[in-house]
């Protein structure tokens, strides 16, 4: 807990010519509240449950036959080049994520390629680095609109009839636009950690930590101390520092400096996808973890109650990131093939 502190002040102390004083507060006060919970939390668990051993990455066994991914590239109507990235074969399901992602990278590690390559076993899994991203164009133009034409090219050019749509985080807001828009197309649709919500703009909770976040982007990204900060935030207090590290190379990786603040001011649309969440009419999965700690579990909560039909599953932990190995890995994986199958 300590150190957790020392390194916010360090890091406030290093930004201060930048910082303002309200934001300061904001960043210390919200990262010290969830080095509270952590440490609360730590020491709840060891008095309830002091007999369970936490399962170490190196312990999980996820041993696959191996699966290469086939990187295309494709144009989306307004001419951007988009890499996708396909493997499996089996139903198709598509993954929508709009940052911290690059193909290769993602792959070529084992913490990131465990999961998508389970799922990959059974399905034709495609997945693509939205404009800007990994390996896709580099550009620092980014709306709603930009990215829906980059899914839409992608489902085009893999000549997809059907398919099931799995996405995580802020993707959820381009899945959601994009099954409203073409519920004919969508057998099944996968929200996970979805950062959708009501009324952002009222929300001066969310603005607050909207700009702490955008600060430490413009004056921190690609430095290892911000980097630490974004993990602690993505991660959760139970990931390994194999987890830590890979998540680190990701978010140096996927997008530079001003790629990623130019992205990150996009998300702050009016639309958010909860607009069309009562559109949806197609059979809809909600995951999230209970305790994650970069966007509440109250957002998938509500967003689960405006769409007809949906099922809302809490998961337990506190990683909002799902593109890792953990201990957890098949139950997730169990918990959308048991949803891909009932029609």
């Amino acid at each position: 807990m300590e150190n957790f502190i020392a390194l916010i002040f360090d890091w406030i102390g290093e930004n201060e010519g930048v910082l303002s004083g309200s934001v300061a507060i904001v960043v210390l006060v919200g990262l010290v509240a969830t080095g509270v919970r952590r440490l609360t939390k730590r020491s709840q668990t060891e008095i309830v449950a002091p007999s369970e051993k936490p399962v170490a990455v190196s312990e999980i066994k996820l041993s696959e036959p191996a699966i290469e991914q086939e990187i295309r590239y494709c144009r989306t109507s307004d001419g951007a080049h988009i890499a996708y990235a396909v493997a499996g074969e089996g139903t198709p399901i598509v993954r929508s994520l709009g940052w911290f992602t690059h193909l290769e990278v993602e792959w070529s590690s084992p913490l990131g390629r465990a999961f998508w390559q389970r799922l990959s076993r059974n399905h034709r899994l495609i997945r693509y680095d939205g404009r800007g991203m990994g390996l896709s164009e580099s550009t620092t133009e980014f709306s709603e609109e930009t990215r829906l034409k980059d899914l839409e090219a992608v489902v085009d050019a893999a000549k997809l009839k059907q398919f099931a749509l799995l996405a995580t985080s802020e993707g959820s807001r381009t899945a959601l636009r994009y099954a409203a828009s073409h519920p004919d197309r969508i057998t099944h649709l996968i929200l996970y950690g979805s950062s959708v919500q009501p009324n952002i703009s009222s929300d001066d909770d969310h603005a607050k930590r909207a700009l702490a976040y955008l600060s430490m982007i413009e004056t921190g990204w690609g430095k290892v101390s911000h980097r630490k900060l974004f993990a602690d935030l993505f991660l959760g207090q139970s990931a390994s520092p194999e987890q830590i590290d890979y998540f680190m190379e990701m978010q140096r990786c996927s997008a530079s400096q001003e790629v990623a603040t130019a992205y990150f001011l996009s998300l702050a649309e009016r639309e958010q996808g909860f607009e069309v969440a009562g559109q949806i009419r197609v059979p809809t999965l909600v995951l999230h973890p209970k305790d994650d700690q970069m966007v509440p579990f109250q957002n998938s909560l509500d967003l689960a109650a405006e769409i007809p039909g949906a099922r809302l599953k809490p998961l337990d932990g506190d990683c909002h990131w799902l593109l890792l190995k953990s201990a957890r890995s098949e139950e997730y994986i169990s918990t959308i093939e048991a949803f891909l199958l009932d029609e």
